[in-house]
C-alpha cells in the first residue's frame, strides 16, 4: 500500500436515473508518489476513479461511470465553465480549478474547489466542459 500525503473527505450531492437526490460520500487520496484517486460512495454502491495524476481527472472518470447510469454529480468540478491550468493540476492536484469566463483572463479570485456544490443547471459532459475550455481558451 501506497504511503498517503493527504485524504479529503466530503459529502457530495448526487442525482440518480430516477431524479432522486442523495449526498454521497467522496474520499480523495493524493499519495506520495504524485498520484491520486476518488471513491464515491452513493445510493449504496461505490465508485472508484482510476489512479491519475490529478483529482479533476478522478472526478471525470467518476463522471463518465455515472454518465453510464444516467447520474450526475452536482459539484463545481462538472461545470461548462471550470477547468483547472495545467499549473493548478501540478500545484494543488487539481483540488482548485478556474471559473472561466469569456473575455477574461483568470486570477486567484475566480478559483473555485471542484468538489463544492453547485447547481445541477450548470453541470455538462466531460467532453463539453472539455470543448468550452478550449473555446475559451482561444478566444
Amino acid at each position: 500500500m501506497q504511503d498517503i500525503v493527504k485524504e479529503l473527505n466530503r459529502d457530495v450531492k448526487i442525482k440518480n436515473d430516477i431524479g432522486v437526490y442523495q449526498k454521497g460520500h467522496l474520499n480523495a487520496w493524493i499519495y506520495c508518489d504524485g498520484k491520486t484517486l476518488i471513491e464515491i460512495d452513493a445510493f449504496g454502491k461505490k465508485f472508484y476513479s482510476k489512479e491519475r495524476s490529478n483529482l479533476f481527472d478522478c472526478l471525470i472518470d467518476i463522471r463518465n461511470v455515472f454518465s453510464e447510469l444516467n447520474w450526475l454529480i452536482l459539484c463545481n468540478g462538472a461545470r461548462e465553465d471550470v477547468y483547472p491550468s495545467g499549473m493548478r493540476r501540478q500545484m494543488n492536484k487539481g483540488l482548485l480549478a478556474y471559473q472561466l469566463t469569456f473575455g477574461k483572463a483568470v486570477a486567484q479570485s475566480d478559483l473555485v474547489d471542484i468538489f463544492q456544490e453547485c447547481l445541477e443547471e450548470r453541470i455538462v459532459t466531460p467532453e463539453k466542459q472539455k470543448a468550452y475550455f478550449e473555446e475559451w481558451f482561444n478566444a
